[in-house]
């Protein structure tokens, strides 16, 4: 605490006045305050006690020997008691002390590093009640030895209930995300549904337990269907619209009206802005989504490609090319996208050959030094690992 280096300063300061003051204020064992001109007193410091004793927090000197030799006024506020009524239900001895858990240990470790130390502990006071109290011991340095210990105590109960309420809320909301990203995972495609057909490995790691990006996948007349879905924001906001978003496209698979890649976007973009009620530039949120259509043919299968915004990998006889989908997201309805129309793109793939879809999560990740990994490594990455299997 500031108070503290305060604390400090100040006793620095008494050390240099106390040759100037004959007279001086000193405690006696029932925490009275007196005179004396010449004895030497249990405080020992004129101007730093008369400071500690204005403040409303509890301080305390502690001698070197572990002796409770001064309380100010504020000790005697928090804790309903005078020092000799402490004494009595605590011992004299603040090293030896049980009662209040910590303090041994903390006084301990500040004989061995000669530091301020400090510990949070609950403690009963005269008034019949426990309080949560933060203690700062600080030890007073004189010719490399430690000749006393001021002790502040600060009363932290309104804080600890405000930390516990805070606890209970925050590990009610965390067992409710886990819960919600198990129900997420479970929406999701299976592996053993992707791996009938495929080999393929599946990177989904969600930011915030749940997750705005999605991946979808269907068989529908012999051919199957995979999209790679990256909605407007980040945790549940996002992983709403991403399981909305996975649905509309089932919807659409079963209907069965449009198969083609680019007719299932403008599809899902009219669905998102009924449903979200999108006008102008009201309530925006959107995605971006990249769909293919996989048909066998021989050795080798046929792909259509059409995406909104997202990013299509492939790899086919030794290089590696990118497709990007329009310049344009589903839904988020704003004037400039609707010149730019979805189109469908169509192309070989031998086998042995692959292709990736992938939202931008992994293409925007950082290196410690903030840089993103970009498109550009990321082909890097997939065009030389060509040789290794997909499966894991």
């Amino acid at each position: 605490l500031p108070l503290a280096l305060s604390i400090v300063s100040t006793l620095g300061l008494a050390g240099v006045s106390y040759r100037l003051y004959k007279k001086h204020h000193y405690a006696s064992a029932d925490g009275t305050a007196g005179h004396d001109s010449d004895s030497d007193c249990s405080v020992g410091f004129v101007p730093a006690a008369l400071f500690l004793d204005s403040t409303a927090n509890a301080v305390s000197v502690v001698e070197s020997d572990g002796m409770l030799s001064w309380v100010n006024s504020g000790f005697e506020q928090m804790y309903g008691s005078t020092l000799s009524e402490f004494i009595l239900a605590y011992g004299d001895n603040a090293f030896l002390t049980s009662k209040i858990e910590g303090r041994s240990l903390a006084f301990e470790k500040c004989m061995t590093v000669k530091k301020s130390q400090t510990m949070v502990s609950k403690v009963r006071t005269g008034f019949n009640t426990e309080i949560w109290v933060k203690s700062t011991i600080t030890p007073i340095i004189s010719n490399g030895e430690i000749s006393r210990y001021v002790v502040e105590d600060v009363d932290v109960s309104t804080l600890k209930k405000e930390k516990e309420a805070v606890e209970m809320i925050n590990s009610q909301l965390m067992a409710s995300l886990r819960n919600a990203s198990s129900i997420q995972g479970l929406l999701m495609p299976s592996r053993e549904a992707l791996s009938q057909d495929f080999s393929n490995f599946v990177i989904y790691s969600p930011k915030d337990f749940v997750s705005g990006d999605f991946y979808w996948f269907a068989s529908i007349d012999g051919a199957w269907y995979i999209a790679v879905g990256d909605c407007t924001g980040h945790g549940p906001s996002a992983s709403l619209l991403s399981v909305f978003s996975a649905k509309t496209l089932d919807e659409i698979a079963m209907s069965r009206k449009a198969l083609a890649p680019k007719d299932m976007l403008c599809q899902m973009d009219d669905c998102v802005i009924k449903s979200l009620r999108q006008k102008g530039d009201i309530h925006c949120d959107g995605l971006d989504i990249t769909i293919c259509k996989v048909v066998r043919s021989g050795n080798g299968a046929k792909i259509t490609v059409a995406g909104a915004q997202g990013y299509f990998i492939y790899h086919s006889a030794g290089d590696t090319s990118l497709l990007k989908g329009a310049k344009r997201s589903i839904g988020g309805f704003a004037g400039f996208q609707m010149s730019h129309s979805f189109e469908d793109r169509e192309l070989e793939l031998s086998k042995g050959d692959r292709f990736f879809l992938t939202s931008d999560g992994i293409i925007d990740q950082n290196n410690p030094q903030r840089r993103s990994l970009g498109v550009r490594r990321f082909c890097d990455i997939i065009h030389n690992s060509s040789e290794m299997p997909l499966s894991v």
